[in-house]
């Protein structure tokens, strides 16, 4: 059981993101990559700007969630793809952890070149609302 709802947002979006089938083979999704993790990559990323919903000691809250994609390659499509499922496995959707429901509402994506050139990274935020059972 998650003890936070930040921790209820991580684990359930880290859920929904390895239950997937990807359309890009080979593709392995982490809470946190290890050094040498093998592309194509998915990453749950930050989870920040955490704010209650109710009052004082509510553990209810709202928070900002970032997935990421990598890719190596010259083309954009493998990372456009895995960052699409990856909106649409969480977009709009509750998912349910031991002890909380968590909600997700995209609100903004990219995929754009690596800095290094040799490949694309993409990114997903999300607004989560966990509450808890």
């Amino acid at each position: 059981m998650a003890d936070s709802a930040m921790e209820a947002a991580d684990l359930a979006a880290y859920e929904a993101l390895a239950a997937i089938g990807w359309p890009v083979a080979g593709v392995h999704v982490y809470q946190h990559a290890p050094k040498n993790a093998p592309y194509p990559v998915v990453v749950v990323g930050d989870i920040d700007g955490a704010q209650p919903i109710g009052r004082a000691g509510d553990p209810d809250m709202t928070m900002n969630v970032s997935v990421l994609a990598l890719t190596m390659g010259e083309e954009r499509w493998p990372c456009a793809a895995i960052l699409g499922t990856c909106v649409a496995a969480l977009d709009g959707q509750t998912i349910a952890v031991p002890g909380w429901a968590v909600s997700f509402a995209l609100v903004a994506g990219s995929a754009v070149l690596a800095e290094d050139g040799l490949g694309y990274t993409g990114a997903a935020m999300f607004v989560a609302t966990a509450l808890s059972a």
